[in-house]
């Protein structure tokens, strides 16, 4: 047997005469779960404790003297990093890690030394980590089934604690128009805002009545409220689960009014398990025949905050659970039969949390007289919480599988069921979904798209999922119906592909629903094309959102030259600021437009009479979004237009159009050669501006008000652009419209002596 180094000795010495120190020392190695082995220089076994004999069905006095890789691995030659070997050569201790007959174990060696300091032999260490690490993969293959079932779901998944949101995936903060960490930030009024007012009190009636476990519906509807104060409707399938041992609301949403597509996002992931100390961590301790603590190992400090001599001369229970204290009771008293007593429960630290732990004992007896109760204890807190998130994360996947109103299903690699979600089923034709696990959904979708089918999750398979691929499937009775599938490939907790996770959803009625507005559009656009009279839209500003091509033989324009302009700018001028303040009452009143006479300006610059017919446009809700209406040509109006505008341009004088505002409207080749300006320079530009006069007096001539008292002709000094001077003979007259009412000034004159 290998020799207790001096603060061995003396921590081991230190148990009152209940045993003896080989003993003791026998008792604690061979108590302890841990391969403990002392090996000469040679690799040759010294020692064994129980634990290690156990582990290969020998008995110490098989095993010493033999090589340990012959006994554990059945080789011939020492393993390769072997820390045995490793510590014999460096006089340090060393650690490794071997993983042999789908069994993991942590070996740590240490050095003993002789009164020289020289190695004489190595002590090795071994615990075994298989379980832990099958847990761990456990948990995360659990977290990736759950994550990648909520990240792609199209509902809204939530989970509330207190007022307060949990969890909210991507979907759910789309729903509502808020970024996930905005709405995970909400405080507790503003989560009871998310719901209208007028649903207050049903929706967080029901929580709360839920949250005790009363039964109530899991489904109803309800209206919400977007972050810009729009409002929803709901679709609400809610359940109770626990979280972090309290009760809390899981819920999935569905936005029945625009059916919003759900998105990834999910909780972060929990913590991973403590890795293993680089020592023994058990806690050893002894009590006295009443139970109290007469030795308790400095490990107590680590595991549970106490100090030992805060413990010793205390009864037993002084730190255990009190639920959990007669437990501990009936373990004592059964060791003076059986000496192999083992249990889990609870204990309280010296700051007040719980820690879980496994407790294994024995009775002590001197000859025939009962000592006290010699035992360990592990603490086994981690592995316990792990179990739980296990146990919370399946609870919480399937709760979701139960009420999600998506069908949700997974598939393996071959493309065989292996979950499916009642709606799933109900899609399908089948009563339950287990009639649908271990079928092969290619089995499903019609001939004609089954190469599409395999073609997309090959897709899934090299780049992780696929969105929004739309099959035929057939259903049960050889019904068939149009689906789009979303899929993501699963991942097992080494990273390799295990699943692909379906959300399948019947979109038959929505694409007949498509096809018709399809036709629809087709339709009218059809009619406007075919029209002769100029179809158009403006929006609540005027501005110009749709037009036919009817306004090309109308007004010289193309339809894509009006797009994005106000109507407005397209009237005559004389009757641009009327057409702009009736426009606006109607868009005030949502008015119909009846037979509503203006002059619009070809792209020539021609006045162009036309009858206006327009309806508002109102959405869903009621609002204005604008107008829609009809412009048809007043032939005979238009005629008459063309016959003055010939008449116009067939004059020897020289001619100025302006309309009632003192706005030059026309202007001929004559008069531009007499002011010595381009037509550009003039139109739309004031009169007074345009057609400067000089005289011998210098009072200024409002030329507009002239010739409305008819006293503006006459001789005069046209002011010309370069700054000369010509003598002139003008006159004037105001031009009327069909209804005889003034629309425009007329100016004709010509060089003095021309006359």
């Amino acid at each position: 047997m290998r020799s207790t180094t001096h603060s061995e000795h003396d921590t081991l010495s230190s148990m009152p005469g209940l045993l003896t120190d080989a003993e003791k020392a026998n008792f604690v190695l061979d108590k302890i779960e841990e391969l403990v082995v002392d090996h000469d220089l040679d690799l040759r076994i010294l020692w064994a404790n129980r634990a290690a004999c156990e582990s290969v069905g020998l008995h110490s006095r098989s095993i010493i003297g033999k090589y340990c890789y012959e006994v554990w691995y059945k080789r011939k030659q020492p393993c390769e990093g072997c820390p045995v070997l490793q510590t014999i050569e460096t006089g340090k201790p060393q650690t490794a890690e071997l993983t042999t007959d789908s069994r993991t174990r942590i070996i740590k060696c240490y050095p003993t030394t002789d009164s020289n300091g020289r190695v004489k032999s190595a002590v090795a260490v071994t615990v075994d980590i298989t379980d832990i690490r099958q847990v761990e993969i456990s948990k995360e293959e659990s977290e990736a089934t759950y994550k990648q079932l909520v990240e792609q779901s199209l509902q809204g998944i939530i989970v509330i604690q207190d007022m307060r949101l949990l969890f909210a995936n991507p979907a759910l903060a789309k729903m509502t128009g808020y970024t996930v960490d905005e709405i995970l930030n909400l405080d507790p009024d503003g989560v009871r805002n998310l719901v209208h007012p007028d649903d207050q009190d049903l929706v967080w009636g029901r929580y709360q009545t839920r949250l005790k476990a009363q039964t109530i519906p899991q489904h109803y509807t309800f209206r919400g409220v977007r972050k810009d104060g729009t409002i929803w409707n709901a679709e609400i399938y809610a359940s109770a689960v626990v979280v972090n041992g309290k009760p809390a609301i899981q819920a999935a949403l569905l936005d029945v009014t625009e059916a919003v597509r759900a998105e990834e996002a999910l909780r972060k992931s929990e913590e991973k398990y403590r890795s293993l100390v680089e020592n023994i961590n058990e806690v050893i301790f002894t009590l006295d025949p009443s139970g109290r603590f007469t030795y308790i190992s400095p490990v107590i400090k680590q595991m549970l905050g106490y100090q030992p001599d805060e413990i010793i001369g205390k009864p037993f229970d002084c730190f255990v659970h009190p639920d959990d204290t007669p437990t501990l009771l009936v373990t004592f008293e059964r060791c003076a039969t059986d000496p192999q007593q083992s249990e889990e429960l609870r204990v309280i630290s010296k700051d007040g949390t719980t820690h879980f732990i496994r407790i294994s004992c024995t009775a002590s007896y001197d000859t025939e007289e009962f000592k006290g109760i010699t035992g360990i204890m592990a603490d086994i807190t981690e592995t316990k919480r792990a179990s739980e998130i296990i146990r919370e994360r399946q609870q919480m996947y399937e709760t979701l599988l139960k009420t999600t109103t998506d069908a949700v299903a997974v598939i393996d690699l071959e493309g065989n069921f292996t979950e499916v979600s009642q709606r799933t089923a109900n899609l399908f034709g089948v009563e339950s979904p287990e009639k649908l696990i271990a079928k092969n959904a290619f089995s499903f979708v019609v001939p004609s798209y089954q190469r599409k089918a395999l073609m997309s999750f090959k897709e899934a398979l090299r780049s992780g999922c696929i969105r929004e691929k739309d099959f035929i499937m057939t259903r049960s009775d050889g019904s068939h119906f149009s689906a789009q599938i979303d899929a993501a490939l699963i991942h097992d907790g080494t990273g390799n592909p295990k699943a692909f996770i379906l959300t399948i959803k019947d979109v038959t009625e929505a694409k007949r629903f498509e096809r018709q507005l399809k036709n629809t559009q087709q339709r009218f656009k059809d009619i406007a094309q075919l029209s002769r009279e100029w179809i158009w839209e403006i929006d609540p500003n005027c501005v110009v959102t749709y037009s036919n091509g009817a306004v090309e033989s109308m007004l010289g324009y193309k339809a894509e030259e009006i797009l994005g302009a106000y109507i407005h700018d397209f009237v005559f001028a004389s009757d641009a600021l009327s057409s702009w303040e009736k426009l606006v009452q109607l868009l005030q009143g949502r008015q119909d437009l009846d037979d509503w006479l203006i002059t619009f300006r070809s792209k020539q610059g021609r006045p162009i009479p036309m009858t206006l017919r327009a309806v508002p446009v109102l959405n869903d809700d009621g609002n204005l979004i604008g107008y829609r209406g009809t412009a048809s040509q007043d032939e005979h109006s238009s005629s008459k237009a063309d016959d003055l505008m010939l008449k116009l341009l067939s004059m020897d004088e020289a001619i100025i159009l302006a309309d009632m505002h003192g706005k030059v409207l026309f202007i001929n080749r004559n008069a531009e050669n007499l002011l010595g300006k381009d037509r550009e320079e003039v139109l739309n530009r004031d009169l007074d501006k345009t057609f400067c006069l000089s005289s011998s007096t210098s009072e200024k001539t409002d030329l507009r008000q002239s010739v409305e008292t008819g006293k503006f002709q006459g001789t005069a000094n046209l002011i010309r652009s370069d700054g000369s001077h010509l003598e002139i003979s003008f006159s004037s007259a105001i031009v009327h419209d069909a209804s005889r009412s003034p629309s425009g000034i007329l100016i004709v004159f010509t060089p003095s002596h021309s006359h």
